[in-house]
């Protein structure tokens, strides 16, 4: 019996994991941007003209720009009623559903995001930017109606 409820909490558990980018276009695109940044840097300092540096600006935000979503990699699991938000260099941050959920926000009766405070901090999930996002706010939604839970609506 024990087993039983074992595999099914392992089975509940579930990490969602954000739309993927195309990684090969974002390397691509980093690689270009980085090797023009350095060509136009040095073209700078062999000729000394300050408007070399306008497009070395442009393609070092370009670098910066698709180098965010590499960085910025961020996965979520929920599992028994708590959400853990894993991000990329970052530790993990963990809380309670019931205790944080504050607001939903609505889109034409979509939910776009649900809203926690966890501490002093503010985090926002918005299950359209996932991959199986429906089943994520599926089972946010379950969740609230098994407790009971009030929370604010917003309407955008």
């Amino acid at each position: 019996m024990k087993k039983i409820a074992k595999l099914e909490s392992h089975i509940m558990q579930k990490i969602y994991y954000p739309h993927q980018p195309n990684m090969l276009f974002l390397i691509i695109m980093i690689s270009i941007s980085c090797f023009l940044s350095v060509w136009l840097f040095l073209k700078w300092q062999a000729s000394g003209n300050w408007l070399v540096l306008i497009p070395a600006v442009f393609f070092v935000i370009l670098f910066i720009f698709f180098s965010r979503p590499l960085i910025e990699w961020r996965q979520i699991d929920i599992e028994d009623g708590c959400i853990t938000v894993f991000k990329r260099f970052c530790k993990p941050l963990k809380f309670k559903i019931s205790d944080s959920l504050y607001q939903i926000v609505l889109k034409n009766e979509d939910i776009r995001s649900f809203r926690f405070r966890v501490n002093d901090k503010r985090v926002q999930i918005s299950p359209v930017t996932y991959k199986e996002g429906t089943e994520m706010t599926e089972k946010i939604v379950a969740y609230m109606k098994k407790h009971k839970m009030v929370v604010e609506f917003v309407s955008i």
